[in-house]
């Protein structure tokens, strides 16, 4: 019965010490106490009495002892304030020390608080120092104060004033709590010491009825105990399981939470913990990722080397740059064998002298990946050391491959800048106002003359070589420019230290800051002394021309298909259509006013204004009525000009007055046709001087003809006609009859008087013709003909009746030659091809020529003969030259002359 009531007992003692777990531990045991004292003061109300005083000097020492914890407590926490500051402050890890100082001063606060509440509780001793509450109440104004400065300094970066700051004011903070504690730890003592003497004088009243007591006692508190101790272990063994899982990385595990004392809250900083660091494991792996999205967008990797154990680790991006697998082993070796064979030495040197001064190195070297390709790593490392006073580096490896090619097309865009600057005798220049300094390109040392020693970082320099006439107004623009912070452009000259003189064209832009201050002037110069020479020999050249056109009277012009407008004329157009150049170029329908009425109509239908699409070349000539009545003759040509791609853009062409030319080429008609109409009267002439001749030359073949019939009524007046003989005689009475008619037609085309009639004549045949009609004259003074003609002797192009008199005269004039003399004559003439021209000679054995006489033999009314009229020879030449050939005469007196003459040969028309 007794075993099953204590156990009932103990059920319920559990209960409600469960219950009781809202309180915190000390309280928890507190009551515990009070409880058995209270079964004891029920056993013996003496020793209840007795007991109380125990209790109360107990309750007292229990105060002095929570006083003296909760001021050490204090001074521990601001203990480990200040540590944790300090480890932060030496991590410079500024947004750590933002996130754990406010849970940092937190519990300081709130040990500061619990200390001054349990230093305010009763009964107050009188003998206390006064000086404790307001230690703490300072301590307790001071600290937010000092964290918020230091929180300051540390968000800032200055981490040497966040340790003074920890040096100067929160030190002599730990300095008072120390003060602190030695005070109410000295209090506490006497307080102890007189509360012994209290206990033992107590402790001889109970020492009877203890005995008695105790093993009821021992019942209330085994049961007390293992309540409570249940009540602890059972949170505690929780926690331990916790931490277990917390060790293992399971950061999700919560532990359960019942009551309000400490091991609740100590559970629930464990839950609050455990989700800080899953939260913090998440952002870690997130920042990690991120790291390693940074480096491979970089392309920049990092390792770690520790020199003394051979140990190296890389990041993910470094195992992709190398081209190595992630699983294997990193070592210097490995990375010896990637680099290019002629930077191997340089990187193994590097490597050892790294590895020997623990000294930082920074260097760049060429891979050869396995697929054969190069690669161009940059090495960054910083030495640190460990703690057994080992050599580690840590760095990073960055692939500036791209950067290398970059560069080296930047090198070739400046090479190729350079060289377009030289080549187009540009530079350019920067004028940096703060300091002066001037900083220009090669091509401006060029342009210059300026020698290695010239100081010509300065405008002074650069001012000195203006020619005196320019230089005030170029340096007025630049300092104007300046001051207006505007563009220039100037055109200027510069005289070299040679004397020589050269055009330069400058423009300069200013280069403002943000706040729109001029910060420099940066430009170019260009050499224009070659188109300034240019433009000078142009502005010659136009003077020619116009001079040339004024005296050629030949204007030029350009009209835009587009517009359909004349965009140019030069001052002769305008001279020479009567417009006056101040009024500009005029419109086409005033042009075609000044045309001729009669030409008008033909003039549009001709030129481009009608017809621009097709973009054909045009060649015009009409009159032009000038403003005061007067008549010019123009010719007019116009060519189309097109675009790359085939677009008639416009004409461009020229107009020139032809009037003198015109009234020339009339007056050349009408004198040829009066030279046609003398060559005409000649051939008359002349054929009446040959009048006999010819007349002898109809009458053999009429003769013969009648012989020939006569013949022929013979044979067919026989009894048995002979009728072979009789066709034979009729065909002869034909040849005769066919050769008179041939004369007489060949005379009758010498009287003709008809136009000229040029078409391919065979030079040979027309020598035998005229040989034909001037053989009986031959034969009168017992002169023989003689010929040597070319076989294969082209065509001319002429006018076969024309050539017939040149023939004619020539014949006649070397007959004449041999009339007079006794030796037996002889006319030779001769054909043959001589330079691509047709030559023909006639010559005599006559009288022959002076020398005097050879070239006025061919003017008009000079003769020779007695009866002459000084004509034949002049009109010969005429005919010859009109036909684009040459005549002229060769002899020696007393031995004859040679006529002789050229025609364009007809390489079309050979025999």
């Amino acid at each position: 019965m007794g075993l099953h009531t204590a156990t009932r007992w103990v059920e319920r003692a559990e209960a409600k010490t469960v219950h009781s777990g809202r309180l915190a531990i000390g309280p928890r045991l507190i009551l515990g106490f009070v409880f058995i004292i209270m079964s004891m003061l029920a056993a013996d109300a003496i020793i209840l009495w007795q007991f109380y005083v125990v209790r109360s000097q107990a309750m007292r020492l229990n105060d002095i002892d929570q006083k003296l914890v909760a001021v050490l407590r204090v001074h521990s926490s601001l203990l480990a304030f200040h540590d944790q500051l300090e480890g932060l402050a030496d991590a410079e890890d500024a947004d750590r020390l933002l996130i754990e100082a406010g849970p940092l001063r937190a519990a300081v606060l709130g040990d500061i608080l619990r200390a001054t509440k349990a230093l305010s509780l009763p009964p107050v001793d009188p003998r206390r120092d006064p000086t404790v509450l307001p230690t703490l109440h300072v301590i307790q104004s001071a600290l937010p104060s000092e964290l918020e400065a230091i929180t300051t300094l540390a968000a800032s970066g200055d981490w040497r004033a966040v340790h003074l700051r920890l040096a100067n004011q929160v030190r002599p903070l730990e300095s008072l709590t120390s003060e602190l504690v030695e005070k109410v730890e000295h209090e506490a003592s006497e307080q102890q010491a007189e509360t012994v003497l209290n206990i033992r004088r107590v402790r001889r009243l109970v020492f009877w009825v203890v005995p008695l007591t105790a093993a009821f006692t021992l019942l209330i508190a085994a049961t007390l105990g293992l309540a409570i101790t249940r009540s602890i272990t059972q949170p505690l063994a929780r926690l331990v399981q916790g931490s277990r899982a917390l060790a293992r990385g399971e950061f999700q595990h919560q532990v359960s939470v019942t009551g309000k004392d400490e091991l609740a809250h100590l559970g629930q900083v464990f839950n609050t913990t455990a989700s800080r660091l899953q939260d913090l494991y998440a952002n870690l792996q997130q920042s990690e990722a991120f790291l390693a999205e940074a480096q491979r967008l970089s392309k920049t990797g990092s390792f770690g080397w520790c020199v003394t154990t051979g140990e190296i680790r890389w990041s993910e991006e470094t195992f992709r740059i190398f081209q190595y697998e992630r699983s294997t082993k990193p070592t210097v070796e490995l990375v010896l064998q990637r680099v290019h064979p002629e930077d191997a030495a340089f990187v193994q040197q590097t490597i050892e002298r790294a590895s020997q001064d623990a000294n930082d190195f920074d260097h760049e070297y060429r891979l050869v990946m396995p697929d054969g390709s190069i690669k161009y790593v940059h090495v960054v490392a910083h030495a640190l050391g460990d703690a057994s006073n080992g050599i580690e580096f840590v760095g990073a490896v960055m692939d500036v491959t791209e950067r290398k090619r970059v560069e080296k097309n930047l090198r070739r865009s400046e090479e190729s800048l350079l060289e377009a600057q030289k080549l187009s005798h540009t530079g350019s220049w920067r004028h940096e106002l703060a300091s002066g300094k001037v900083t220009v390109s090669p091509e401006i040392y060029r342009i210059h003359d300026i020698k290695p020693d010239d100081d010509a970082s300065n405008t002074e320099f650069f001012f000195s070589r203006f020619h005196p006439e320019d230089r005030k107004r170029v340096v007025d623009l630049f300092e104007k420019s300046e001051i207006e912070k505007t563009e220039f452009q100037v055109d200027y000259r510069i005289v070299l230290p040679d004397g020589m003189i050269k055009h330069l064209h400058t423009i300069g832009r200013p280069v403002l800051s943000e706040s729109g201050d001029l910060i420099e002037f940066g430009g170019t110069a260009i050499d224009v002394t070659a188109a300034k020479q240019a433009e000078e020999a142009l502005r010659r050249s136009e003077g020619y021309l116009a001079d040339a056109q004024r005296l050629t009277l030949t204007g030029s012009w350009a009209w835009n298909v587009a517009t359909r407008q004349s965009v140019y004329w030069s001052l002769e157009n305008y001279r020479l259509f009567g417009f006056d150049p101040e009024e500009g170029i005029p419109s086409d329908e005033a042009f075609y006013r000044r045309i001729h009425p009669e030409d008008r109509d033909r003039v549009r239908r001709e030129v481009f204004l009608e017809r621009p699409e097709e973009g054909s070349h045009f060649d015009v000539e009409f009159r032009v009525v000038l403003p005061d009545g007067a008549i010019k003759y123009v010719r007019s040509t116009g060519h189309p000009v097109r675009s790359i791609s085939g677009d008639l853009l416009e004409y461009v062409g020229t107009s020139i007055d032809v009037t003198e030319r015109k009234q020339a080429d009339e007056e050349r008609e009408r004198l040829r046709q009066v030279q046609a109409d003398l060559a005409h009267l000649s051939r008359v002439t002349t054929m009446g001087e040959l009048t006999a001749s010819l007349a002898h030359e109809i009458r053999q073949p009429i003769s013969a003809a009648m012989t020939n019939a006569k013949t022929c009524v013979r044979w067919l007046g026989r009894d048995e006609p002979n009728l072979a003989e009789g066709r034979e005689a009729a065909a002869r009475i034909v040849k005769d009859v066919t050769r008179a008619a041939d004369i007489m037609s060949r005379i009758s085309s010498l009287f003709k008087k008809e136009a000229l009639q040029r078409e391919l004549v065979d030079v040979n045949e027309l020598i035998r013709e005229m040989i034909v009609l001037l053989r009986s004259e031959a034969n009168r003074y017992s002169i023989s003909i003689r010929i040597e003609l070319a076989d294969d002797l082209p065509k001319v192009m002429a006018d076969r009746v024309q050539l017939q008199q040149v023939f004619m005269n020539l014949m006649l004039n070397g007959i004449d030659a041999m009339k007079e003399t006794t030796r037996e004559g002889e006319l030779t003439i001769t054909s043959q091809v001589e330079h691509g021209q047709v030559q023909v000679s006639v010559s005599d054995n006559g009288v022959g020529l002076r020398p005097e006489q050879t070239d006025k033999i061919f003017k008009a009314f000079f003769t020779t003969k007695d009866n002459g009229t000084g004509m034949g020879l002049p009109i010969s030449r005429s005919i010859i030259e009109s036909h684009g050939g040459q005549l002229w005469a060769t002899g020696v007196p007393g031995s004859g002359a040679t006529f002789q003459f050229t025609l364009p040969a007809t390489a079309a028309a050979r025999a």
